[in-house]
């Protein structure tokens, strides 16, 4: 969160593919302890879905 805020105060958005990662990672990690717990499967999916869609969002910046 600091990052981000940094980012958004200086204008400076050079960060942004690094906050990409570790967003993904931490719904990766959330959705592992949403499935270890087995009550709401589907959040978990969620999760993972979600983290998917912003890892391939950051591998398609990376790239561009």
């Amino acid at each position: 969160m600091i990052i981000s805020m940094y980012c958004l105060k200086t204008e400076d958005f050079t960060m942004l593919p690094f906050l990409q990662i570790l967003l993904g990672l931490n719904f990766i990690i959330i959705g592992f302890r949403e499935w270890k717990r087995g009550k709401k499967t589907y959040v978990s999916l969620l999760y993972f879905g979600v983290a998917i869609f912003i890892l391939f969002v950051f591998v398609i910046s990376f790239f561009d």
